[in-house]
């Protein structure tokens, strides 16, 4: 993992996510394929939910499978494999990308989002 959050960090990175929060609460959004019928899940905010949503309308459906995600370490690690990504050019993308898939994977475990097809365990 190219991601690291001090001690330090971690609360301050999770204030800030609680004050984004009241602004535009954190998501899991489920995206089918009209194409393919391929499913994926995306960890987001509302207000870019509905920007993806505006902008894909003919491509995908969507639908919000959890909604308004409790702050955890994992969202802050989502959060900073985001913003990292926003901040690199792409031919250094690659570590950050596989870090935001491992983040994601984790926010979606812990709030129980099959991403298999497979029934959760509880």
């Amino acid at each position: 993992m190219t991601i690291n959050i001090s001690n330090e960090e971690m609360p301050q990175i999770k204030q800030q996510l609680s004050e984004a929060n009241r602004q535009s609460h954190f998501v899991i959004v489920e995206l089918t394929s009209r194409e393919t019928h391929e499913t994926i899940h995306v960890v987001s905010d509302y207000h870019n939910y509905r920007r993806m949503r505006e902008q894909n309308v003919d491509v995908f459906d969507f639908k919000i499978v959890r909604d308004i995600l409790p702050i955890t370490d994992n969202l802050a690690y989502w959060a900073k494999a985001s913003d990292l990504i926003a901040s690199l050019p792409d031919d250094q993308k690659v570590n950050a990308l596989d870090d935001l898939d491992f983040y994601s994977s984790a926010v979606m475990a812990e709030n129980y989002v099959d991403t298999t097809g497979e029934e959760p365990e509880r």
